[in-house]
């Protein structure tokens, strides 16, 4: 059973979704989380977890690793990425933490626990998969760059970059309001050693240029000799104001 999208309760801490338990165990489960203001939804196999992951979106899987096993666990975990799974084993064993842990899960604990513990290990991983978010998704103005999916967008919408245009763009981020030589990208981007007689970085920037611009506003502005981008600033933090 999948408890739909408007059974999340407490969400103030997080959305959980519990895989392959049911019983009395489930029932405690849901109570203490819901408890501590966590919001969770609950799936018996793999297939209806990841109908739930795509309709519900929950921040963090505890899977019952009895409902797969080998190769499979693997596959599974990696298509709940980027959220943290916590595997919660009844028959817990060092090879199975060792299987787990190698199949990509982010934490492993075994029946019986204390529930302080739990919900310790579930604050822990939610936030740490947080930081990474932040890390992973950085705004300027009306352009945002997600570093783990490599994509780009304008105002919401994708842009297609070629791998360099990426890489060049992503190196503005990672150096915000600097002065960048055009040698420092052939160094950094490139991978090329200076001086070069090459017009790679100009031809690479008008084009990077013309596909984030909007409006006639330029986020990169040319210098003498190199280019510098406007305070880039993290998601969820207050946006950077840029002039015309």
């Amino acid at each position: 059973m999948i408890f739909h999208p408007d059974s999340w309760l407490g969400q103030r801490q997080g959305q959980v979704l519990l895989v392959g338990e049911a019983g009395p165990q489930a029932t405690v489960l849901r109570l203490v989380f819901l408890r501590a203001n966590y919001g969770m939804a609950s799936a018996l196999g793999p297939d209806e977890a990841l109908l739930a992951v795509a309709a519900q979106s929950p921040d963090l899987v505890l899977l019952n690793p009895a409902v797969l096993q080998g190769e499979k666990l693997a596959d599974f975990v990696r298509g709940l990425q980027p959220r943290p799974v916590l595997v919660l084993s009844h028959r817990p064993s060092v090879r199975e933490k060792i299987l787990a842990l190698e199949a990509g899960a982010d934490d492993y604990l075994g029946w019986p626990f204390h529930f302080r513990e739990l919900l310790a290990r579930v604050k822990n991983l939610l936030r740490r998969a947080r930081e990474q978010a932040a890390n992973n998704m950085l705004e300027i103005g009306f352009l945002r760059l997600d570093r783990r999916r490599r994509e780009v967008c304008v105002h919401g919408e994708p842009v297609h970059l070629t791998t360099r245009q990426f890489e060049l763009l992503q190196y503005f981020f990672d150096n915000p309001r600097r002065y960048i030589s055009r040698d420092e990208l052939l160094n950094q981007v490139w991978h090329l050693p200076t001086p070069v007689e090459t017009n790679i970085v100009e031809t690479t920037m008008n084009v990077l240029r013309r596909k984030i611009k909007d409006h006639g506003k330029q986020l990169i502005c040319t210098m003498r000799g190199g280019y510098s981008m406007g305070e880039v600033i993290h998601r969820g933090r207050e946006k950077s104001h840029l002039s015309s």
